[in-house]
């Protein structure tokens, strides 16, 4: 506390533009099998420069819940890192059609690399290489519902658990949709930057299967 005391000294009489509040994930409550946690920086908009000043003091120290930041029912965007599957042909990597069955030098290639002139291969020619493993960010993923097991929520973990991540141990998030990348990698969660239609109201829901992945 000495040093964000030091800290909120040097605010005083300077010219600020931004504030930023530095937070990080916690892992042990998800209760997967990582200690190092994952850092971030969060703007702070909207209201006066002395009201967000004295609104990320409050912040200083305490935990964030996701009721605190989303509600039910409104759009998220998803922003996280695929699945990778290393280096693959043209084929899987972008979906070209085999060539005819006497095709020389073999059938899962592309036909024709461009013509002669221009001297070079250009961008556009779908060519062998990195699939998978990138940063993607899915669009207006509306929120179905929000629960804490802590709270004595309703627990959604399907018999057996999740496969290849277990069982809910705390918060959790139930979004319409599919979210990038696989079980256990970090995902992160924003407003909408483009929302796709005008506010509804928070969804019902009746039934919510609880089925293993083996069928039992």
């Amino acid at each position: 506390m000495d040093n964000f005391n030091e800290a909120l000294s040097k605010l005083e009489g300077a010219k600020v533009s931004e504030i930023r509040i530095l937070s990080y994930t916690r892992p042990d409550l998800a209760g997967i099998h990582k200690k190092k946690p994952e850092f971030m920086e969060i703007p702070i908009k909207g209201g006066e420069m002395e009201e967000r000043i004295e609104f990320a003091k409050s912040l200083v120290g305490s935990q964030l819940k996701v009721d605190s930041v989303f509600r039910v029912g409104q759009l998220v965007d998803v922003t996280a890192v695929t699945k990778g599957h290393g280096w693959q042909g043209v084929v899987r990597r972008f979906g070209i059609e085999l060539l005819r069955h006497k095709a020389g030098k073999g059938r899962w290639r592309v036909g024709s690399l461009g013509s002669r002139h221009p001297p070079y291969v250009t961008w556009r020619v779908p060519r062998a290489g990195q699939t998978g493993y990138h940063k993607r960010t899915e669009y207006n993923k509306r929120i179905l519902m929000m629960g804490d097991l802590t709270k004595g929520d309703l627990d959604l973990s399907p018999k057996g658990g999740f496969k290849n991540y277990g069982i809910l141990r705390s918060q959790y998030i139930l979004l319409s949709g599919s979210v990038p990348g696989p079980a256990k990698r970090f995902v992160f969660i924003r407003h909408p930057i483009r929302p796709s239609y005008a506010e509804l109201p928070a969804p019902e829901v009746y039934y919510v299967s609880s089925i293993g992945w083996l069928g039992r």
